[in-house]
């Protein structure tokens, strides 16, 4: 690490400390470039209390091709389930699936609508993306030692 990133990281902290002081909500994360920026929770996407996931897509694009490759296995465990057989395992079991796939879908829509507004806002706001490294916890000096907190 560099002394000029160093000192842009504590300009940073010294930054999102004034603006927890003021009562907002902020979030400390590396962004996809690896700076140190404080994020506003509408800004990060798909969680407020942290960088995307690792098993969410980081773009709101792969949220709906995720979408559309869910509603095929909809429709095929669906066509499954509706075909004339007298096996009732497999008819229960396709049915199961696509209750399953559906609450997946409605749990992926939920997540590629917040990322997408969040990337929206930071086209709008110049800012870069978040890392998927998570939040970055804050340096603070208590009784002569340093440590860290969230």
């Amino acid at each position: 690490m560099t002394l000029n990133r160093m000192l842009t990281d504590e300009e940073v902290f010294a930054e999102h400390r004034r603006l927890l002081a003021r009562g907002e909500k902020r979030f400390l994360h590396r962004t996809e470039f690896g700076n140190l920026h404080s994020y506003a929770p509408d800004e990060l996407g798909f969680r407020p209390d942290g960088a995307p996931p690792s098993d969410h897509p980081n773009s709101w694009v792969v949220g709906v091709l995720l979408l559309i490759l869910y509603l095929v296995f909809i429709l095929f465990f669906a066509g499954v389930g509706l075909f004339p057989s007298d096996d009732w395992v497999l008819r229960v079991t396709a049915l199961i699936l696509v209750a399953v796939m559906l609450g997946c879908s409605f749990r992926l829509v939920a997540a590629t609508r917040r990322e997408y507004r969040a990337a929206r806002v930071r086209k709008q706001r110049g800012l870069p993306r978040p890392g998927r490294q998570g939040a970055v916890a804050l340096p603070d000096v208590v009784d002569g030692r340093f440590g860290f907190r969230r």
